[in-house]
């Protein structure tokens, strides 16, 4: 093992493309070996950095890359998402060419129920694309869609009627909940035409959240969070978080109008879109001004610069690596590499000391210390076996398969120990 390079590397690049490599390699041995891509919520940890990182390849790949991505795994683009849908659609089709009608969402069967449901939230809502698809595969899925969303409507009615209030998410009995939940798709997907019928017949239907009442209750709840406290809303405080997310939306759902309403009445609602270059700018003052790069585990404005950087050493051109190897020594350091890092001082501690660093001495033996037993609580299984191999006796005198295992030994058992 050698030390982690803090200086600029002309073979950067190639490191970065050997390792995108070998994670491709990786991806088609998992789908071959399991016949599925890997799940982002699988419980296995090399898994979910698998899914993490085929994920990112969907919305971030460079061109070579996607030729190479479509050469070897046709479907790389579909999520576990997508996958699931089509199951649905193929067990839905299949059922109903079996039985003769659609699968019903109060059916007693648990399956048919599942797939009942399912079919309802299509004709609530599905894309163009999705909706080709069912039009191909089940006849006469559509149902009457506008009748059975009338007849809900009235459903919610009755019940704010006999209730006083309307249905919530955590009410006792099915029949609300279930009231709740459609209430909860209206916020979301409910056109203008739906919307204007639910104001009128259920006041309240929008909720307390400033994304589910009407733009210009929310519009107004903002101008007043800035007459009160002489500042936007940020997503960073308590107290308007809630009204940030809705003016963060604006950017990408507010009309002409609206925004025209926006620029009068809030002077900076909209962050303007920073350049590569500015940000590039930015981290390189704020190392000539810290002495060190800016991290992700940093706050505020620093972590803004330190998320980018941690984009552009999985995603930069090679154009733009050349300027950041120039620039900024060190930049293309990953957090895999630090580790590295930290595991070289381990060994040449124990080297020089014969012992184990000890969290009583001074820097820089301290800081090793809490590092090592950071490892003894969190590391990874393959992080645990370079240990073993590199620091003999790293896990102190409880063994990190104790600490995440109970213990089926008896207090008395000196099992592990000799």
């Amino acid at each position: 093992m050698t030390p982690a390079n803090t200086q600029s590397d002309p073979g950067s690049t190639n490191s970065h493309q050997l390792r995108w490599d070998s994670n491709l390699a990786t991806l088609v041995r998992f789908i071959a070996d399991n016949g599925r891509p890997p799940a982002q919520g699988a419980a296995d940890d090399a898994e979910r950095k698998l899914a993490s990182w085929l994920n990112h390849q969907r919305g971030h790949a460079l061109p070579d890359r996607v030729e190479a991505l479509d050469r070897a795994i046709r479907t790389w683009r579909q999520t576990t998402f997508d996958l699931r849908w089509e199951k649905h659609l193929k067990a839905t089709a299949a059922f109903s060419a079996t039985y003769g009608h659609h699968p019903r969402p109060g059916s007693s069967d648990r399956d048919e129920k599942m797939l009942g449901s399912w079919l309802v939230k299509q004709r609530q809502n599905t894309t163009p694309e999705r909706a080709a698809r069912l039009d191909s595969m089940i006849s006469g899925w559509r149902g009457s869609r506008v009748q059975s969303w009338s007849e809900i409507l009235d459903k919610v009615v009755s019940f704010v009627a006999e209730h006083g209030h309307v249905p919530h998410q955590t009410g006792a009995g099915e029949h609300e909940r279930s009231l709740a939940s459609w209430l909860k798709e209206q916020r979301r997907y409910a056109t203008p035409e739906r919307a204007a019928a639910l104001d009128g017949a259920v006041p309240n239907w929008r909720g307390n959240h400033p994304g589910h009442r009407a733009w210009e209750d929310s519009f107004t709840a903002v101008q007043d969070f800035l007459a009160e406290t002489g500042r936007l809303p940020s997503r960073g405080d308590k107290a308007g978080r809630r009204l940030a997310a809705w003016l963060s939306d604006q950017s990408r759902r507010a009309t002409d109008e609206q925004r025209a309403a926006l620029d009068a009445a809030l002077p900076g609602w909209e962050p303007a879109v920073v350049s590569w270059a500015e940000r590039h700018a930015a981290v390189v003052a704020f190392l000539a001004a810290n002495g060190r790069l800016p991290e992700q585990t940093d706050t505020g404005d620093t972590r803004v610069l330190g998320v980018w950087l941690e984009n552009q050493r999985w995603n930069a051109t090679v154009q733009s690596r050349s300027i950041l190897d120039t620039s900024l020594p060190g930049w293309h350091v990953t957090l895999e590499d630090k580790w590295d890092a930290r595991l070289d001082e381990l060994v040449a501690h124990i080297a020089a000391n014969g012992r184990l660093p000890r969290p009583g001495a001074k820097n820089p033996e301290t800081s090793l210390a809490r590092w090592l037993e950071k490892q003894r609580r969190f590391a990874n299984a393959e992080r645990a076996v370079r240990l073993d191999s590199a620091a003999p006796g790293w896990r102190g005198k409880k063994k990190l398969s104790d600490r995440l295992q109970p213990s089926t030994a008896s207090p008395r058992s000196t099992h592990g120990l000799q």
